[in-house]
């Protein structure tokens, strides 16, 4: 659709439809277009636009988007981007291109703090974008902070309350900050929660967010200082990741989605001799038994061939 606009439609009419397209659907037809074709839309798409577009590709299509911008246009992107988002992104790039990236951002940015991390540790999974409360606010206070910040978190459900350093304390859900009336303090309406370290696996802290039935995970460090946190959707991803891991280990085929359909195919080769290897032999064994159980006729063998074939 988007290659048939190019060809046929006016530029205003694509940058009409450019704005009012979901990134998940511009991103689906995005990576069906040649490199002329992507120029045209990225002179056309909003920078906000462009960095929705980044989050929802592929992360090594994503990467590649990246690359075709110089690194101003980059840290611009990047900046706009949920932070877990961007460092799955970054990680792609070729270690030059990280550290010159990442030099760009500077050490502060929440994008740097959270690449340090290992792949496999939460923290590589949080974001540090949520509304953070004291118990010492009065919810009419709080509640301005809110809408204050909503637009820069990723989401305002849940409401982190620390101490004055930034000790993690428990959480209050917006519905309840929303009922409670004037004059009232945060310390009044806090709730206990649980919360994950930075440095657990990830498995560990799906299986709590599972247990829990929680939607927003606060994630500390061993000091019990509040870092971010990890989302439902964050875990759900992770769950698929995990899930597809799981099976192309299963099928001996590593890195299936990476793969064109040639070299998918020839890793597969050694466990399909393998498993040819395995069945010659088990279909020969049966063959025999099958040749030897067919040919007992009741109605000519002698009752010592009856008692054989049985």
């Amino acid at each position: 659709m988007l290659k048939e606009m190019i060809e046929k439609e006016s530029k205003q009419v694509i940058k009409e439809y450019l704005k009012d397209v979901h990134a998940h659907d511009l991103a689906e037809l995005f990576v069906e277009l040649n490199d002329d074709e992507k120029d045209k839309i990225y002179s056309l798409l909003t920078d906000e636009k462009l960095a929705e577009l980044v989050s929802y590709l592929e992360t090594d299509d994503a990467a590649e988007v990246l690359q075709d911008f110089d690194i101003d246009k980059q840290k611009q992107i990047v900046e706009m981007m949920e932070p877990d988002d961007a460092v799955d992104i970054i990680q792609e790039l070729e270690s030059d291109e990280q550290e010159e990236l990442l030099a760009a951002l500077g050490e502060s940015s929440d994008v740097s703090q959270l690449i340090d991390y290992d792949e496999d540790e939460t923290g590589s999974a949080m974001t540090n974008l949520m509304v953070v409360l004291t118990p010492e606010m009065e919810v009419k206070q709080a509640t301005k902070k809110v809408i204050q910040d909503a637009s820069d978190v990723e989401t305002i459900n849940t409401l982190f309350i620390t101490n004055k350093n930034r000790q993690f304390l428990g959480i209050v859900p917006l519905k309840k900050l929303i009922k409670s009336k004037t004059p009232c303090y945060i310390s009044e309406i806090i709730e206990l929660s649980p919360s994950v370290r930075d440095t657990d696996s990830i498995t560990q802290t799906l299986e709590a967010i599972n247990n829990y039935g929680i939607f927003e995970m606060p994630v500390c460090d061993e000091n019990n200082k509040l870092l971010g946190m990890i989302t439902l959707d964050d875990a759900l991803d992770i769950y698929q990741d995990e899930a597809q891991e799981d099976f192309e280990r299963l099928s001996g085929l590593p890195e299936t989605i990476e793969r064109n359909s040639f070299k998918t195919a020839l890793h597969r080769v050694p466990w399909l001799i393998l498993l040819l290897a395995i069945s010659v032999p088990i279909a020969m064994i049966t063959s025999h038994y099958e040749c030897y159980y067919s040919s007992c006729d009741f109605g000519y063998f002698s009752t010592t061939d009856f008692r054989i074939c049985w």
